[in-house]
C-alpha cells in the first residue's frame, strides 16, 4: 500500500521516466548500520537498505544524501532530485541545529520553496522522519504545558472542540470545555 504514492510521482525536475529520490543518511553513532562502522571506518552516514529496496521496487532511482555534505554540494544533489525521504532510525532529533536537523531543514525548505512555485517535491517521512518532520514544521514549539501548547513563555488553549473526545492521557494536560 505505501508502494502507491513513490510510483505515482510526476515532477517537473529531470528528464527521466523514473523519479530519482534522495535518502538523508543518518549520521553513524546513532543509527544501525554496525557493519559499516566495522567495514568503513571514516564513514559518517549510512541508513538501511530496506529504504532502497522499497523505493526501487516502486520503479523510482535512490541517491543517498550524506547529512554532513558540504552546503554547496548538498544544493546541488537535492536540485536533481524528484523528492527525498528522512528514514526512519535513531537520531537525536530534538537539537534542532545539528548538523543532521540542518540538513533536514534544507530538505524541507527546499520542498516547501518548490510547492510555492508551483512544483511537486515530495518529502516523506517514515517512522522517525515523520517525527523529523513535524519538529521542522513546529519549529519553536516547546511542547505541552498544563492548558496547552508552550511556545516562546506562553501558552496556547488546547486545540479541540465541543465535539472532541477527551482521553484520559489529555484530562490533566487540557482543562474540560465550558458547556453550551
Amino acid at each position: 500500500m505505501l508502494l502507491l504514492p513513490l510510483s505515482l510521482l510526476t515532477v517537473g525536475s529531470s528528464d527521466t521516466p523514473r523519479p530519482i529520490i534522495g535518502v538523508l543518511a543518518l549520521p553513524v553513532e546513532h543509527s544501525d548500520c554496525i557493519t559499516l562502522r566495522a567495514s568503513s571506518p571514516g564513514k559518517t552516514s549510512c541508513f538501511h537498505s530496506l529504504y532502497v529496496k522499497w523505493i526501487e521496487q516502486a520503479g523510482a532511482r535512490v541517491a543517498p544524501i550524506p547529512y554532513d555534505l558540504p552546503l554547496n554540494d548538498f544544493d546541488e544533489l537535492i536540485g536533481q532530485l524528484n523528492g527525498a525521504l528522512i528514514t526512519g532510525g535513531e537520531a537525536d532529533i530534538k537539537e534542532l541545529d545539528s548538523p543532521y536537523m540542518l540538513a533536514a531543514r534544507r530538505l524541507y525548505n527546499h520542498s516547501l520553496s518548490l510547492h510555492s512555485a508551483g512544483e511537486t517535491w515530495p518529502l516523506w517521512g517514515t517512522c522517525m522522519g515523520f517525527q523529523v518532520r513535524w519538529h521542522l514544521r513546529q519549529s519553536g514549539w516547546v511542547g505541552v504545558g498544563r492548558n496547552g501548547l508552550r511556545r516562546g513563555g506562553s501558552e496556547y488553549p488546547c486545540p479541540k472542540t465541543a465535539g472532541a473526545v477527551n482521553p484520559r492521557r489529555w484530562r490533566s494536560l487540557c482543562p474540560p470545555l465550558p458547556r453550551l
